[in-house]
């Protein structure tokens, strides 16, 4: 076999894609978005998903999971060890597509002593390494009663275990802290207080004392048919998101290939300069981030600069800008477009919105809505950033909303993420002078 190498390898096409189609639904009853098991091998998926007619033509590989191994993992000169991550990665991502079954029996051999029905392959369950399994499973346990066990189980070896709280150390601290950004809301916040107060812990508290247990209780608290907090059901659907995704980074990272970020892989028809969205994020004032803050909106002049504006590539130029225009603003350390399932924009508190006029026309029609928030004119290359809040208002059709370029903040590790902020974090307020400020515009680095 050869040795496997020392750089990350890409990871293919086709998985990346899966990756992006992952999702993590909470609902009532839960057996509407995550199917219950059908407790078939391999071989009798196959049968059942090649005559599944609803499947996802870019998933075509998960009706055939034993093919697509072959095809992604074998002979590609990974170790054994490499090949085991690669196998957890895959059940994430069946799972997250909800292939329930074909994702429970590539895990089963790693945590059940015994070779039963559905487990594929040979067991592993005393050869693996330790981070990849080493906790006998369990039977007769359902919901969020079998999910606890796991998490116990889980917990039981990592708390005396240093290596794998040294292998843990970093993804457990990035779930932290996109968790914590999450918690803005006051019913959000007030909850994790009192339910999740190991969310608050400092870094080397966190890495001692994370429990996921603490998010299983969240997820049945919401799932109940008596909870109506909406606000915390969206941060229980992006918790879930944040755990499972550093879940798979970790396994993808070991497994030796390079998961996608904002820089090699976008969402379809988003196309980023990240260097021109890191200038445009640059040149915004603190005086203008604090009239945002306070008035829920802003002029900005000349965002896009004229040659920017008649080039062949001003699509790009535009929403380069509005991504790091977005980053600044919603002060995140990322980005991405907010759409519902229906691919439609539906403004919310928690986005911005940017018009950026790039023809005597638009400029007109976009100065009329900037009028309807007592601000205009506007000109060819300004900016026009609303906040969600305020979108709302002004919005009244979909004609109207379809005109904004919406995004959301989001984990920089987020697959749906267009733009990665790298400075975000790293630098004082951006100095403005009076007349800058007094002139309604922007500063420009020489």
């Amino acid at each position: 076999m050869a040795m496997p190498s020392s750089s990350p390898r890409p990871l293919p096409s086709v998985l990346s894609h899966s990756i992006s189609t992952t999702d993590w639904p909470l609902t009532r009853p839960l057996s509407q978005s995550m199917p219950p098991l059908n407790y078939m091998n391999m071989q009798e998926m196959s049968s059942l998903r090649k005559r599944d007619a609803c499947i996802n033509p870019a998933n075509e590989w998960m009706a055939d999971v034993p093919r697509a191994i072959d095809t992604f993992f074998n002979n590609n000169g990974m170790s054994p060890v490499q090949y085991d991550y690669g196998i957890l990665a895959l059940s994430i991502i069946l799972l997250g597509n909800q292939y329930t079954d074909e994702a429970h029996n590539l895990i089963t051999p790693y945590s059940w002593p015994e070779e039963i029905h559905t487990s594929f392959g040979p067991v592993k369950y005393s050869t693996a390494d330790a981070g990849v399994g080493w906790n006998i499973g369990e039977l007769g346990m359902v919901g969020w009663d079998n999910a606890n066990y796991w998490g116990g189980a889980w917990s039981r070896p990592f708390r005396s275990s240093d290596a794998l709280r040294e292998l843990w150390k970093e993804p457990l601290y990035e779930i932290q802290q996109s968790m914590l950004e999450l918690t803005s809301s006051g019913s959000v916040k007030k909850w994790c207080e009192e339910n999740l107060p190991e969310l608050f812990m400092n870094k080397n508290d966190f890495v001692d004392l994370w429990d996921p247990r603490g998010l299983h209780r969240l997820c049945a608290h919401v799932t109940k048919d008596d909870c109506v907090n909406n606000d915390l059901l969206e941060f229980s659907q992006e918790a879930c998101r944040i755990e499972m995704n550093a879940l798979l980074s970790l396994c993808v990272d070991k497994a030796g290939y390079a998961l996608p970020t904002s820089e090699n892989y976008r969402p379809e028809g988003i196309n980023i300069d990240d260097d021109i969205a890191l200038s445009a994020a640059n040149r915004i004032s603190s005086a203008h981030a604090e009239a945002f803050r306070s008035e829920g909106v802003v002029v900005l002049r000349n965002v896009v600069k004229s040659d920017q504006c008649s080039s062949y590539n001003s699509e790009t130029a535009v929403a380069s800008v509005a991504a790091g225009i977005s980053t600044r603003l919603l002060n995140a350390a990322a980005c991405k477009m907010q759409r519902d399932e229906d691919n439609a924009v539906i403004p919310r508190d928690d986005t911005i919105g940017i018009l950026i006029p790039m023809n005597r026309e638009q400029a007109e029609k976009y100065s009329k809505i900037a009028s309807m928030l007592n601000k205009g004119p506007l000109f060819i290359g300004d900016g026009l950033v609303v906040a969600g809040s305020s979108l709302q208002k002004i919005c009244i059709n979909k004609g109207d909303i379809d005109e904004f370029r919406v995004h959301m903040s989001c984990s920089k590790n987020d697959q749906s993420a267009v733009f990665v902020n790298k400075l975000h974090g790293g630098k004082g307020e951006t100095p403005t002078t009076v007349v800058q400020w007094s002139k309604g515009t922007v500063h420009h680095s020489t």
